[in-house]
This record gives C-alpha cells, sequence and structure tokens, in this order.
C-alpha cells in the first residue's frame, strides 16, 4: 500500500490541471499575492475527485489557489502571512445540519445542571445547589432527567414538592420533548384537576386524577409560558457561547432546527456586528408553540416577514414542522407502523399528510426549504407521503429540497422514495456519544446510512445539540464507520459532514469543498483520518478554524507558529 506522502504526490498530478490554467493566466499577468497560504498540509479538498492537496492560498476570505507548494508559492508575497502546517490533515469546515445553537447554549450557561444518571437524591443535591447560586431567579430550570434512573414505581414530583415546596421548579427530560415539575410550577401555569390535556399532549395524572407534574410533549408548554425570559445579555452570551463551541469542533456552518423570532433578531444582529461567524440557514418553527414560543398565528406571520431577518450569512428562507416526538424510553411519543397492516399509528401524530401537504405546496411556491422531524416510521411514511403530493410535478420549478430530520427509523420500503422524491435524509447519530445512558443505546438497524446511500439519496448529519453536551461530530463519523451494520466508509462520511450539506442549503458555490473561488472555511486536525484506526476518529480534536479565511479557533496544543 502507497503512503500518504506518496499518495499525495501522486494526486499532486491529478490536482494541478484544474489549476493550471488560472495559475498560468495568472503568471502571464502578474499574481496577486494571497493574504495567508498554508502549506506543507495534508489537505483533503472533498472536490468531485477527492483529490489530496498540498498548500492553500487564501485572500480576501476566499481560495485563490489549491495544489502543489511550488504551484501555490506563487501567490507568497512580502505581506503573504506563511502557515506552515507541519503535515496536519486540512478539511473543508464542517456543516452541523441539525442544530439548536441558542436552546443548547442557555442550557449550559444559564439553566442548573444535574449530573449524569442523577436519581432523586441527586437531583435535590444538585437544585439546592443552583438555587443558592441563583438567589434572584423566581424558577429554577434544570436538566436534564432520565426517568429510568429515579427507580421502581410511578415517576411523582413528591420528592420536588419536600424540597421545594415554595419555588418552582421545571426539569427537562433527557430527550428534552418531557419534563418534571413541582406543584408550585403546576400552580403558577395554572394546571389543575380541571385542565384537558393539550392537542398532542399529556398532562401525566395518578390513580386520584392528581398530576404527577410529568408534561408529556405538547403539555410542556402550559409550563413553559409561565417562566419569565431571561434578561436580554443572557441571549447575547448564550449565542456567543454556542458560536464558539461550533468553531471549536471545526463548524462553519449550520442549520437552525427551531428559529424562534429572537433567535433571528439576534442572527442578524450578531451578523450585522461581525459576529456571527458562520453560516445559518435558520428554519422558522411552524405550528408549534413549545418549539417557537409563539402562537401557531405568530409563526405564521413570522414565516411571512422572514425576509426581513435575513443578511450576508443567514439564510431566513426555510421552515420547520414536527410530525411526531422520541423514539426514547420510558415515553415513545414517536409515531410508529403497525407492520402487520402496514399502517401508521396515528396516536403520536402531530400533524396529518393532507395537512402538511398544504403547507408544502405554499412553501414551495415560495421557494422554502422545509425541514421534516420524523422520529417514527410512521411519521416517516406521512412525510414522504406528504412531500410526493405537494412536489408532484413541480419539474424545473421546484423549491429546495425537504429534509426530513432524523430519518433514524425508515420502512423499509420508504427507503428508495429518499431518492425518488429527492428528499434530504439529515441523520443525528451523533446521540451515540451517549450511549452509554439507557435510551441511547447503539441500535444497529437505526439509522440506515448504506441503505440510503445505495438508493442514490441524498445524506447530511447532524449533531442536534441540545441532546448532546456538545456539537462534537467526530464520534458520529467514527459511529458511521464502525457500526457492524448501515455503517459507511470515511470518504462517504466526510461528504455527508461537507459538501452534501452545502448541496443541502443550496451554498455548494461558497463552502463544502475546498476549491479555488469558495469561501476559505478550512480546519486543520490533529491526526489524518485515513491513516489511523477507525476506533480514534471520534477522539479527534480541531487544532484550528478559519472562517472565511479568518481564525477564528486554535486549540491550546496547535504549534505556536500558527498564532497570528
Amino acid at each position: 500500500m502507497l503512503s500518504f506522502r506518496a499518495r499525495v504526490l501522486r494526486t499532486i498530478g491529478t490536482v494541478l490541471p484544474l489549476f493550471c490554467n488560472s495559475l498560468g493566466s495568472a503568471a502571464t499577468h502578474g499574481v496577486v499575492p494571497a493574504d495567508h497560504v498554508y502549506t506543507n498540509a495534508a489537505i483533503y479538498t472533498v472536490d468531485g475527485d477527492r483529490n489530496w492537496a498540498e498548500a492553500v492560498a487564501v485572500s480576501g476570505g476566499r481560495i485563490v489557489a489549491v495544489g502543489g507548494a511550488p504551484e501555490v508559492a506563487e501567490y507568497i508575497g512580502p505581506e503573504t502571512r506563511v502557515v506552515d502546517m507541519q503535515g496536519r490533515m486540512m478539511m473543508p469546515g464542517i456543516h452541523d445540519a441539525h442544530t439548536h445553537l441558542l436552546m443548547a447554549a442557555l442550557k449550559w450557561t444559564h439553566e442548573c445542571r444535574l449530573p449524569p444518571a442523577a436519581g432523586r437524591e441527586e437531583i435535590v443535591a444538585a437544585l439546592n445547589i443552583c438555587a443558592a447560586n441563583r438567589p434572584d431567579a423566581s424558577w429554577l430550570v434544570a436538566g436534564d432527567f432520565n426517568p429510568v434512573f429515579l427507580g421502581e414505581g410511578e415517576l411523582n414530583r413528591a420528592f420536588l414538592d419536600a424540597a421545594f415546596p415554595d419555588r418552582p421548579v421545571f426539569i427537562y427530560e433527557y430527550s428534552i420533548h418531557h419534563a418534571l415539575v413541582n406543584g408550585k410550577a403546576l400552580a403558577l401555569a395554572g394546571i389543575d384537576a380541571e385542565t384537558p390535556d393539550p392537542p398532542g399532549g399529556e398532562i401525566r395524572r395518578d390513580v386520584n386524577g392528581v398530576a404527577t407534574g410529568e408534561l408529556l410533549e405538547m403539555a410542556t408548554v402550559l409550563a413553559t409560558r409561565a417562566i419569565p425570559a431571561y434578561p436580554e445579555a443572557a441571549y447575547r452570551d448564550a449565542l456567543e457561547f454556542a458560536i464558539d463551541r461550533c468553531h471549536a469542533f471545526g463548524i462553519t456552518s449550520v442549520q437552525e432546527a427551531s428559529g424562534t423570532r429572537r433567535e433571528l433578531e439576534l442572527y442578524q444582529e450578531f451578523d450585522r456586528a461581525g459576529r456571527l461567524n458562520l453560516r445559518v440557514m435558520t428554519h422558522i418553527v411552524w405550528g408549534s408553540e413549545k418549539w417557537g414560543a409563539a402562537s401557531p398565528d405568530e409563526l405564521e406571520r413570522l414565516i411571512r416577514n422572514r425576509a426581513h431577518y435575513a443578511t450576508a450569512r443567514v439564510n431566513t428562507n426555510a421552515t420547520k414542522v414536527w410530525l411526531d416526538g422520541a423514539p426514547l424510553p420510558p415515553y415513545f411519543s414517536h409515531a410508529a407502523l403497525d407492520h402487520e397492516h402496514d399502517k401508521v399509528i396515528e396516536k403520536n401524530l402531530l400533524v396529518d399528510a393532507e395537512t402538511l401537504a398544504g403547507v408544502l405546496r405554499q412553501w414551495r411556491a415560495a421557494g422554502i426549504k422545509p425541514k421534516l422531524h420524523v422520529a417514527g416510521e410512521g411519521a416517516t411514511r406521512v412525510a414522504l407521503d406528504a412531500v410526493e403530493a405537494a412536489y408532484a410535478g413541480a419539474g424545473s420549478a421546484r423549491a429546495p429540497s425537504p429534509d426530513l430530520a432524523h430519518s433514524g427509523s425508515i420502512a423499509a420500503t420508504d427507503i428508495p422514495r429518499y431518492a425518488e422524491l429527492g428528499v434530504v435524509a439529515e441523520m443525528s447519530p451523533a446521540l451515540w456519544h451517549l450511549g452509554d445512558q439507557p435510551g441511547f443505546e447503539v441500535v444497529n438497524d437505526s439509522w440506515p446510512f448504506a441503505s440510503l446511500l445505495d438508493v442514490g439519496a441524498a445524506v447530511t448529519m447532524a449533531s442536534d445539540w441540545i441532546l448532546p453536551p456538545n456539537p462534537n461530530l467526530f464520534p458520529a463519523l467514527e459511529g458511521l464507520v464502525t457500526r457492524p451494520r448501515e455503517s459507511a466508509s470515511l470518504a462517504a462520511g466526510i461528504e455527508m459532514l461537507t459538501r452534501n450539506g452545502a448541496a443541502s442549503v443550496g451554498e455548494s458555490e461558497n463552502f463544502g469543498t475546498i476549491e479555488v473561488g469558495k469561501l476559505a472555511n478550512l480546519i486543520a486536525l490533529d491526526r489524518n483520518l485515513f491513516e489511523i484506526d477507525a476506533n480514534q476518529i471520534g477522539e479527534t480534536r480541531v487544532l484550528m478554524t478559519l472562517f472565511e479565511g479568518r481564525l477564528v479557533h486554535l486549540d491550546e496544543s496547535a504549534p505556536a507558529s500558527w498564532r497570528e
């Protein structure tokens, strides 16, 4: 087998023809020196031929040359900063196809954190510490609890009431779809024996009809309405934290999967102030107060006025719909299939196919890209049926392809429909790095990567950051490559994280590969992913992140010579 250096030398012959015309022309007319040249690197370009290169030149935030070190050296002038990458692997910046930046950051910056696998005593102890540290907070908002660790018997708020009789407590369940609250929170939320279950939600009650404190799916909004908003500075601090975390894990573009008015305003404010340093497609929530923090009518108006919030780096021409809940124990709020009769079990379905098809037709006509949350096989079937009805005959007038978010459970007969209908399979297997927790175990047949690739479907990858503690996608990449079934190649996985994501949001001309003319969204790694044991991929560290040519992250272990 050829060594890596030999492979690089061999592929330079392939890379150079791509640039010889432009380089030759530049040499004839005088090459304009680049702002930066990164050389002595192992650059995986993820271009059409999956080429490798040794050097890349950057000017004005864009790539002006890629190829062998001698050719790119032509772009070095007196003011050019030359960075010796010391043989490190470089690749395009990562696209996170599904994240919740503000919600996730608030969890880690302004909410009470519970220890993993916390039981009742550990929860109360953590809340007491949090209460002491937040004496002015009227509510204690915390997360996450896993009912599996709360012992035998029916879950009940009694232990919270005993510890906090006069202070409202709201604890997110580990899927973020459900919550546990105490009696004070129920009272402030106006939930009593006469309160009906909201559509798509349940107020759990004991045998005597008394609320246990468990609020499932859409019932959580009954309590969140009563929770005061944070100070505006808290939201700005949280978004800044989220952006920094993205950069630390090599993420330079994202799809925000729960776009609210506050997020749209913050993204716009940050970009205009030069503080965003991410390309963002914001999927504005439709029809769900739980996720959109506004009434369905207000969310409709927000979608209509979406262009008002768009900026150079923020695309607001996108929407988000939740079709069902979460396929995790003990609540299992996903919409499944009755396999015996091959029919959708509609119990947990939040939107019917006819209604969904209607809004999809409107969005198709407006050129809007929808993201449809599908956790169960039944929800996936409903989404595919609605897409088929809404996009039939669209032809060349077709709007951006819908994403089916998560796509973890798909009936075998529905897998080919992803390719046939042109929908994007957006996968969120970063949950795999929580595999030591009940409910997050890797299921070999979930997330059918190989089957989707075999039928020619477009596949992207996502962190679903709010569930995992960070948006690190390298554990997901490792899981993709090493799982016993439905695995894919490393090259295919990297494409899901880069060029496929760019294509999904209509940004292929700007990022996703390392090619002349594209934005210099580049990352450098502490290891060459193609030369290590696949079981070490998840430990990868991002040493450097460049966004539009600017250094936005430098790991403490990076060579000192890389510092500006």
